[in-house]
């Protein structure tokens, strides 16, 4: 028996979409050390096949710097993985992170990679 669903159809292609944007040019077995899981599994999330627990759900919302919360209202809106991981410049001032208090060093480790290998994706082996 199947546990009650998290998100619709609908909302888990958007799942899916926002999983593949922060993924970037990562492997889905990269990704997956990320979030603990392993890569068949991001793929069946990516491929809305099965659907992460609220725990995962947790997790992608602060790989995406937002709260479960945000991202349960982003997966019912009709906005772009873009608009939900970077806010929109309002100003034509470099964008100034503070993290100092509101992430772990882990966490920021964490999103620090992710950012240098979307830059600078790994080498794939020959």
């Amino acid at each position: 028996m199947r546990a009650a669903s998290i998100v619709d159809f609908e909302e888990q292609q958007r799942l899916a979409d926002l999983l593949k944007y922060l993924r970037g040019r990562q492997s889905q077995r990269e990704f997956g050390k990320i979030l603990g899981v392993s890569h068949p599994t991001i793929s069946g999330w990516e491929n809305c096949q099965w659907e992460p627990s609220e725990k995962y759900l947790e997790k992608i919302a602060e790989l995406s710097g937002k709260t479960l919360s945000d991202l349960k209202a982003y997966l019912q809106s009709n906005t772009s993985p873009e608009t939900f991981v970077i806010p929109p410049q309002q100003t034509s001032r470099p964008l100034e992170l503070n993290l100092e208090g509101t992430y772990s060093l882990n966490q920021i480790a964490r999103i620090l990679r992710i950012l240098a290998d979307m830059l600078d994706p790994p080498d794939s082996p020959s």
